[in-house]
């Protein structure tokens, strides 16, 4: 009797242990990125397990821009997809963590954080690609259409959707093909906008578009985890294509990674950043030994066809390496960064849209024309912060990194802090906690000990200069200038009486007749300024323009002047009572006639 219950034990353990283990199989998500026009705005990572009597979802999702930081939601379906229940955590920045609930049976009943809901009960599905997923195990009809009803983006009530079978497909998705089913689909809340989904043939989603907004699966190297870095605030000092030498102390977590290399050595305690001397003319022949040596390009397969032809394209008829790098920085520069055209939104999906695509383009397609190159990342200096950041960097006997977004690709100056040679943040979640001290500067020959003032702050009687924002002017009689902060990009004059000059020096991130435009659209319809008149100024060194603008509050009167020299702008703000206007006006004149943006 025992040896016949103990069998009886090994037979049922057997006969359960599969769906016990089945019950408890990790469920490996699929990862997604999100993007809109081009860019980057999210990530979601997506779970099924299909069970005996129902499906579980998993689905965590990032987002990089608006107030949500991620939701996460663990949602129990029918076996058709249909939504069963669903519980939703939600994150936004700066506030507490939300929980809805959800429960579909004769009735939907939604639970927010503010209120309760109830709607009539529906089979209803959570998502779109639930939806699509149940269609394509159904054996959909080309061309048929069907019906259905989805929880609306909301989360607070139905809407009604139909989807068309497309067929299969082959479906070109950056470096892969993939075969697909394909979808065309609309609900209530798209109107009269049909968008297009893919499923794979286990009925998983591959892509989903809706004009410029665009859903496609992540690399396994890009699935990680990893957040935007916060800059490291430092000095301001515009013109960094000019600066040559920068001396820092390093200190925090991440001292022990900033290592010597070619752009950056170690001077007793202080590290050096230096700008290497002009590259030196190499042929193809002299490089490929290096290229051969390199660590293989994880990021893409250097033999598809879409590098190839891109490569083709962008180094033009150059022969040398020297001019196909520019030729290759100045394409990337044009199709994936000032603007997004259709070449360059190839090659960023191909990449999945992740912030260093333009990088990674420029080494893709420097191997492929016979340059060592390879990815760096670290710290790059922008006036009055330390960037984290990735960029491309080519071997011509030392490397050399590159600017893109500059008109000449070895034109960086001394602006770069290697802390991962040959890698990219995606690979590392976080990155080394630093604190940086700048010491001092080198700018077009000069030196800046930003402990002295009297080295890169000029002003006497009748002339002000100042190195580290590189602006220059005569000094109006009786007007001073107030104390130099180093930190700031503002300077400030005050003269005789209460009458103040503002000066603001800053990075144009568009040209000056765009930000104009837009800041008259700004105070004539936001604050309700108006803009008295205006005319074109030009100085010695660049483009102005003339303002005169009638506060809203008590209808003062002030006078701008908007400047612009290249990728850098100025602003002068006059400030000044009514009846001081007139004397004050003539001052900002001597500034306006004498200004320089550029100074030796």
């Amino acid at each position: 009797m025992h040896d016949k219950t103990l069998l009886c034990c090994c037979l049922l353990l057997l006969f359960l242990l599969p769906l016990w283990t089945q019950e408890q199989k990790e469920v490996k998500p699929t990862w997604y990125v999100y993007s809109l026009g081009g860019r980057q705005i999210g990530r979601a990572a997506v779970g099924y397990l299909v069970e005996r009597d129902v499906v579980r979802k998993k689905k965590l999702r990032y987002r990089s821009q608006g107030s949500v930081s991620y939701e996460e939601y663990s949602a129990v379906l029918n076996r058709d997809f249909s939504l069963c229940s669903l519980s939703l955590k939600t994150k936004e920045q700066g506030q507490n963590e939300g929980l809805w609930v959800i429960t579909v049976s004769d009735r939907i009943v939604i639970q927010t954080p503010e209120q309760v809901l109830t709607l009539p009960g529906q089979k209803l599905y959570l998502e779109i690609e639930d939806w699509l997923r149940q269609l394509f195990l159904a054996q959909p009809v080309t061309g048929k259409v069907y019906q259905g009803a989805l929880l609306a983006s909301n989360r607070r009530e139905v809407t009604r959707a139909k989807a068309r079978y497309m067929g299969a497909v082959e479906l070109p998705l950056g470096f892969y093909t993939h075969s697909c089913h394909a979808f065309k689909v609309i609900t209530q809340e798209l109107k009269n906008f049909w968008a297009e989904a893919w499923l794979d043939q286990n009925g998983n989603l591959v892509s989903y578009r809706l004009g410029s907004f665009i859903v496609l699966p992540m690399p396994s190297y890009w699935q990680a985890e990893y957040e935007t870095h916060e800059a490291i605030a430092a000095p301001m000092v515009f013109d960094v294509a000019d600066i040559s030498r920068i001396a820092l102390e390093a200190g925090g977590d991440g001292q022990m990674t900033v290592k010597a290399g070619d752009y950056q050595k170690m001077e007793g305690q202080e590290l050096v950043l230096h700008q290497l001397p002009p590259p030196p003319s190499l042929s193809l022949e002299t490089l490929a030994a290096l290229l051969a040596q390199l660590t293989p390009f994880r990021y893409a397969p250097l033999t598809h066809p879409l590098i190839r032809k891109t490569a083709a394209v962008a180094r033009q008829d150059a022969r040398t390496p020297l001019a196909m790098i520019r030729n290759i920085t100045g394409w990337v520069s044009r199709h994936m960064v000032r603007e997004q055209t259709p070449s360059g939104l190839e090659l960023a999906m191909a990449f999945a849209f992740v912030p260093e695509a333009p990088a990674l383009t420029v080494v893709a397609l420097c191997r492929d024309c016979g340059i060592p190159a390879r990815v760096t990342a670290g710290l790059r200096y922008h006036p009055g912060r330390w960037v984290y950041t990735c960029w491309p960097e080519v071997y011509l006997k030392a490397w050399y990194p590159l600017d893109y977004s500059d008109t000449d690709a070895f034109a960086g100056g001394a602006s770069f802090l290697a802390l991962l040679p040959d890698t990219t943040w995606i690979e590392q979640k976080q990155p080394p906690a630093l604190a940086l001290t700048m010491h001092s500067v080198v700018k077009k020959g000069r030196l800046l000990d930003l402990a002295q003032p009297a080295t890169f702050c000029l002003a006497t009687h009748n002339v002000f200069s100042d190195w580290l924002l590189g602006i220059g002017c005569d000094k109006p009689a009786g007007w001073d200038i107030a104390t130099k902060d180093i930190t700031s990009d503002f300077l400030l004059w005050h003269g005789s009486r209460s009458e103040l000059i503002l000066c603001k020096i800053f990075a144009l991130p568009k040209p000056l007749n765009e930000i104009i435009a837009s800041l008259q659209k700004k105070m004539g319809e936001e604050e309700q300024w108006q803009v008295l008149w205006q005319a074109r100024r030009d100085f010695a060194q660049g483009n102005g323009l003339e303002l005169a603008l009638k506060s809203p509050r008590g209808g003062a009167i002030y006078r701008a002047f908007l400047a612009e020299k290249g990728c850098k702008g100025v602003l002068l703000l006059l400030i000044a009572a009514p009846d001081e206007l007139a004397a004050a006006e003539k001052s900002l004149q001597t500034m306006v006639v004498s200004l320089k943006l550029e100074l030796p």
